[in-house]
């Protein structure tokens, strides 16, 4: 064989080999190489010394971000994420993700779990680790669910059908803080009479009351009586322009 081809086999040769020692290696520097290689790699790091002590250089700019992940647009569509799975108990399917949901106004994080090790990401939730504390600088808005049972027991929502806050007991929504008290309120011109019921869900407790807008002299009270779960209120005034206010406490 010639010299040369010699000399050229050689070289191939120990190219290949090189070739093959740098993939079989588990780390990997992407520096300003594009494209990326592609492949799985047992651990990917990025570091970023790009610090700010400005918050909005993050969130409102994309030149500092540690790892940015860029999709498509399309409004009303979920955008691929970050994902976690297990090399066993159905390792085709995800544990849990962060992934995003365009609303075509906004935009909605989601923070999945896996229930069951079968079925994939099935609660789109945000669990809290119990043994530490929460604290929230702003409002906590409550929900209105429906559902109660054993199996969500000792979950608070909002009732906007009585206006009060109630909790799971594992069998039904109870209020929560003990008694609730509430007014109702009527009004009635002069020479009528009104009931002041309570609201719905409440009953009378501590009677009501009735009162015109203006003092004696100007209005008298002819009615102010209790009525099944209403006080009834009315009178006369020497103006038809004045009334009267009914009230009634209630509580539940």
């Amino acid at each position: 064989m010639p010299k040369l081809l010699k000399s050229i086999f050689l070289f191939s040769f120990l190219f290949f080999l090189c070739s093959t020692f740098a993939f079989a290696v588990e780390e990997i520097s992407i520096t300003t190489y594009y494209p990326s290689p592609y492949g799985s790699y047992k651990n990917l790091e990025v570091y970023n010394t790009d610090e700010s002590t400005t918050q909005t250089d993050f969130t409102q700019g994309i030149t500092k971000a540690g790892l940015l992940i860029t999709t498509e647009y399309t409004a009303n569509a979920y955008t691929p994420g970050v994902f976690w799975k297990t090399s066993n108990n159905n390792a085709t399917k995800p544990k849990a993700g962060i992934y995003l949901m365009e609303t075509g106004t906004g935009t909605r994080m989601y923070l999945g779990t896996s229930n069951n090790y079968g079925t994939g990401i099935t609660n789109s939730a945000v669990v809290i680790n119990e043994s530490g504390d929460v604290g929230v600088s702003g409002g906590v808005k409550l929900g209105t669910s429906s559902t109660c049972g054993s199996s969500t027991a000792g979950t608070v929502r909002y009732n906007s059908g009585t206006s009060v806050v109630e909790y799971c007991n594992g069998t039904s929504w109870t209020t929560l803080g003990g008694t609730q008290v509430n007014r109702g309120n009527c009004t009635v011109a002069t020479g009528g009479t009104c009931t002041a019921t309570c609201p719905s869900g409440y009953t009378i407790v501590t009677g009501g009351g009735c009162m015109g807008t203006q003092g004696p002299g100007y209005c008298n009270i002819s009615a102010s009586y209790p009525s099944g779960s209403g006080w009834v209120c009315g009178g006369s005034c020497s103006n038809a322009m004045f009334s009267f206010n009914g009230y009634v406490i209630c509580a539940k």
